[in-house]
């Protein structure tokens, strides 16, 4: 008998009522639907927003194979290391949010462009601009900085050439930019170093479209060089902590995430090297972000990051995880609550500074 409605035979996740009513996130199944499982032996990197930072350490703890290419030195504690850039991704970047400063960085790390404007000062100390927050404060010398920005790019050409599997989170549409070469940054000159002046930065609002082409172009310039390398995307779930879009922050985050949402969408539809995991989805289509955030209802809570990682292990992990998965409530495999307050404490978020300019 011939179906009468093209909803007719299709599966339950197809349907709110079967996959979603009444489900919490860590009883969701089937929710990541895609073919593409990382294995044990794969070579992971790690790059993107805060939220990548939960990932990054996530992954480790199950035993994945996280390169990290920029360790920190073995004498100091985990707690400095973090606060300097090293042990959190597989590079000391910082954290990367939007797509467009991740392009920049690979094409500066293969010698197809230079960025301008990118030592800043503060205090008589110089700062990397394009990732001002790994050296809290500062080096002494402008050379200095010039020096350890030569180590970190041959450290990210090399992650591009060893990597096979590179998991990135998008965070932001909202950056800074340099009005004359177009360079962008992590923050705007003033938060971490550097001093404001709008005549030489402006503030860039990236459209659906020009998301879209530097993702493409992302996987364009890494697969160049490394054709067999599989991207994994999700997007951050952490709301803007500030905007500079003049509309009110909750608009704007909302315009933010729709924007990174649908390009991912696009993106991995059409892409055979390319997948998309929920996690934003997970976290806010349940209607349940009392649960999901901490109070200030912008950070994603340890709990809600135990449960993502695991739907994560479930759903594109090859069989054989080398360490057990964490069913929700429990650690093993996982962080145990006081290493996930110790990460959230550690996280380094240059956005969340900007609080502190709030009236």
């Amino acid at each position: 008998m011939a179906n009468t409605s093209p909803y007719q035979g299709l599966p339950r996740t197809s349907f709110w009522k079967t996959a979603a009513s009444g489900r919490t996130p860590s009883t969701m199944r089937d929710v990541a639907q895609n073919d593409f499982r990382v294995r044990p032996t794969d070579r992971v990197m790690t790059a993107g927003s805060c939220f990548a930072q939960h990932i990054a350490q996530h992954l480790k703890l199950l035993g994945f194979n996280v390169l990290d290419y920029e360790p920190g030195p073995r004498r100091t504690s985990l707690e400095w290391n973090q606060a300097h850039g090293f042990d959190i991704y597989s590079g000391r970047y910082g954290n990367i949010y939007y797509v467009r400063q991740l392009k920049q960085l690979l094409e500066e790390a293969e010698g197809l462009r230079e960025p301008s404007n990118w030592i800043w000062t503060k205090n008589e100390h110089f700062f990397d601009a394009l990732r001002p927050s790994v050296e809290p404060e500062g080096w002494d010398t402008a050379a200095e900085v010039a020096q350890e920005r030569k180590l970190h790019l041959d450290a990210v050409r090399r992650l591009v050439r060893d990597a096979n599997v590179f998991v990135f989170t998008l965070g932001l549409t909202e950056a800074w930019e340099h009005v004359v070469s177009g360079t962008v940054y992590p923050t705007a000159p003033g938060t971490v170093a550097g001093t404001w002046d709008p005549d030489t930065i402006r503030f860039r609002n990236f459209t659906h479209s020009e998301v879209k082409q530097d993702l493409e172009d992302v996987i364009d310039i890494v697969n160049g060089i490394n054709p067999d390398m599989q991207f994994i995307f999700t997007v951050s779930p952490v709301a803007l902590a500030a905007t500079a879009a003049q509309k009110n922050v909750i608009v704007a985050n909302s315009y933010s995430k729709a924007v990174l949402r649908s390009v991912v969408g696009e993106v991995t539809d059409t892409r055979a090297n390319a997948h998309y995991f929920p996690s934003y989805d997970i976290i806010t289509g349940l209607n349940s972000a009392d649960r999901m955030y901490l109070p200030d209802q912008r950070s994603v809570s340890p709990e809600t990051v135990r449960t993502i990682m695991s739907i994560f292990a479930r759903e594109m992990v090859d069989n054989g995880v080398p360490k057990d998965v964490a069913t929700p409530g429990s650690t093993s495999g996982s962080l145990t609550a006081r290493e996930s307050e110790l990460q959230s404490e550690r996280q380094m978020c240059e956005d969340a500074l900007l609080e502190d300019f709030a009236q």
